[in-house]
């Protein structure tokens, strides 16, 4: 059985595509994402993460391009009966869609066979049926990485930095309040001028320093294990990759409320996992600095192994292959 990832191949950094792929069973080959293996390629099955990536473009030219490519790809699909499998990582995209690019997301979406959400919380779609598979932990691919020293007090902002993640409000807290902050990963392009511009123009003897590029495993590693609070000051946040790492590498989160992060909170025990309501708050931040000072031992992640994850994804993918077959 052939499956067609609709992002690419697993690569020197850990992605969560490695998460289906690394360990599935051996009945599972997997293709990875080009125009030209997508329309023209022999598969089974297609595994759709991130379905914006196919209206969403830098210049109208390549809009168009691209439009017309899905097209012809939905075609493809709908022709040959083609099973599609969603991963729902977010419940809406991060930065806006036309009306245009909206109507031909949702015909991706709406063609799918099954849906897989990550945590509980996931609303259903009528006529879709939707299977829980969670977001795998990290601490056997991060574990065998080398751990910094944990710096007292130090707050850490990490991951790729988008405008709804609201990073340059916990700048000018840390800025305000004199507390030490890091501020790692690659901007978006909307987001990197007016963020270097506020860096630039924080006060002598302020304490947040940054590092805007993407970084490998290694040094994500150190830097959130040097940290003692990750803070995520996210205006939403439904599912996150960088919490998970956070937590499987033994460091406390400070994330928005949410239902799914509440019910990550209960699960993963008390003191790990510290929610804060609307925008974040100077208070926010202190209560968990203080909370998180002594803080020892390890969250409780259940069964979160990249084994059973894969092996979950394997049985979605002849499921729908078999109910395709039976039609």
């Amino acid at each position: 059985m052939r499956v067609l990832q609709s992002v690419g191949p697993p690569g020197p950094t850990i992605k969560f595509i490695d998460q289906v792929t690394r360990d599935a069973p051996g009945d599972v080959e997997f293709v990875y994402f080009s125009w030209r293996e997508a329309l023209v390629g022999p598969y089974d099955v297609v595994h759709i993460h991130w379905p914006e990536f196919f209206v969403r473009s830098r210049s109208a030219g390549a809009g168009l391009v691209k439009r017309m490519l899905t097209r012809l790809l939905l075609l493809r699909w709908r022709r040959r009966g083609m099973p599609i499998v969603h991963t729902v990582h977010n419940l809406e995209p991060h930065s806006a869609l036309s009306a245009r690019q909206r109507r031909l997301m949702n015909r991706i979406t709406d063609a799918a066979r099954v849906r897989v959400a990550l945590n509980q919380d996931t609303p259903s779609v009528p006529g879709i049926p939707q299977v829980v598979i969670p977001h795998g932990d990290y601490r056997r691919q991060f574990g065998r990485l080398t751990a910094a020293s944990r710096v007292d007090g130090r707050l850490l902002t990490i991951g790729r930095i988008e405008a709804y993640k609201n990073v340059p409000r916990l700048v000018r807290l840390a800025a305000e309040h004199g507390w030490e902050l890091r501020v790692v990963g690659e901007p978006a392009p909307d987001t990197r001028r007016p963020l270097t511009a506020q860096l630039d123009a924080l006060p002598p003897g302020h304490r947040v320093s940054a590092t805007l590029a993407f970084v490998d495993d290694a040094t994500l590693v150190a830097e959130i294990t040097a940290a003692q609070l990750i803070v995520l000051p996210y205006r939403e946040l439904h599912n996150s990759g960088i919490l998970l790492v956070a937590l499987s590498l033994n460091r406390p989160v400070l994330v928005p409320r949410t239902d799914a992060t509440a019910q990550l909170a209960a699960a993963v025990g008390a003191g790990w996992v510290h929610l804060f309501d609307g925008d974040l708050q100077a208070h926010d931040v202190a209560t968990a600095l203080a909370a998180t000072a002594a803080v020892h031992g390890e969250p409780d992640l259940g069964d979160r192994s990249w084994e059973r994850i894969a092996t979950a994804y394997a049985e979605v993918y002849r499921r729908v292959r078999r109910e395709t077959a039976s039609r």
